[in-house]
């Protein structure tokens, strides 16, 4: 995925990110930097993500946006951040599913609830695909599954975004 069109991608957004009433010029006018919370790592795919709608929105806001990455606890650190900060329209959180999907389904008590969060837009869709070394004997997911459990300790997986 190239840069240019991840530009191109957020910049369409932009559209519908503006457009939402929670952002509207009313609420910005008190200046605040809009921060943008990525619950990962500085150099991820999401950390990049972040710092080109940021460029995007600060030419278009004529504001501060900062990038604030907040990783840990698979990214429960920084949904609780922006879930417990003021509900002012200043503070983003741009995430994966794992933060609104898995994590609930993971753990039994979270800092969060999906009502926390008001859904903006959809920034941009990366799909992953699963792949197998050439000396692996499985054709499909099952087959996968079933030669890990057979070797226990055995398998190994590496994981890779672009």
């Amino acid at each position: 995925m190239t840069s240019e069109f991840l530009r191109r991608v957020i910049t369409a957004h932009i559209v519908l990110l503006l457009s939402v009433p929670m952002l509207s010029m009313a609420q910005l006018q008190e200046q605040k930097p809009l921060r943008i919370v990525v619950p990962y790592p500085p150099g991820g795919a999401a950390d990049g993500v972040a710092r080109l709608l940021s460029i995007a929105l600060q030419e278009r806001l004529k504001r501060t946006v900062i990038v604030d990455n907040k990783p840990g606890a698979s990214t429960i650190v920084g949904a609780e951040f922006v879930a417990r900060a003021a509900p002012d329209g200043n503070t983003l959180l741009l995430t994966t599913e794992s933060t609104l999907a898995t994590n609930p389904s993971l753990y039994q008590k979270l800092p969060y609830t999906q009502n926390d969060f008001v859904p903006l837009s959809l920034v941009v869709d990366m799909p992953m695909v699963l792949v197998a070394g050439s000396k692996v004997k499985a054709s499909n997911v099952a087959q996968v599954i079933e030669s890990a459990r057979r070797s226990p300790g055995e398998p190994t997986y590496a994981v890779e975004f672009h």
